[in-house]
């Protein structure tokens, strides 16, 4: 059995599965796309095989990203519905990748953060505000 928290092994999971999605579907449309082309023009020359293929190759590659985003986005809706991703303070599922917890731990967090400083001027970095908790760290509450 593995040691690994669960919102780690869905983060690998998600990389398999993102990666397969684009290598399956970069694969298949490569393949269709120059089937297709050399059943309907059979007496293609070598230089024009080799066009075809590197246009398919093209092709190929774009829908082999959309498939791969595609699945990469229900891959994280599916985990984050399925509460694998929890909270560092309360471990309570949460509900979205930018959807906020409203416990004590995170809340006062976000209050410390903003009452020190705005994050740019601590870090130097340009993260919006809303997104303070990501770069200023606290003690969590299992580790208290």
């Amino acid at each position: 059995m593995s040691r690994l928290p669960l919102d780690a092994g869905a983060f690998r999971q998600g990389i398999v599965f993102t990666l397969l999605a684009f290598l399956i579907g970069a694969a298949s449309v490569f393949i269709v796309v120059v089937w297709l082309s050399l059943v309907l023009d059979p007496k293609l020359e070598w230089f024009e095989i080799l066009s075809v293929a590197v246009s398919a190759w093209e092709i190929s590659v774009l829908v082999g990203l959309a498939a791969a985003a595609g699945v990469s986005v229900i891959h994280s809706r599916w985990y984050f519905r399925k509460g694998f991703v929890r909270c560092p303070y309360c471990d309570r599922p949460r509900k979205g990748i930018d959807i906020e917890c409203d416990c004590p731990g995170f809340q006062a967090l976000k209050a410390d953060c903003k009452q020190k400083g705005t994050h740019a001027e601590q870090t130097g970095c340009t993260e919006s505000r809303d997104r303070v908790a990501v770069a200023c760290q606290a003690p969590l509450a299992r580790d208290r």
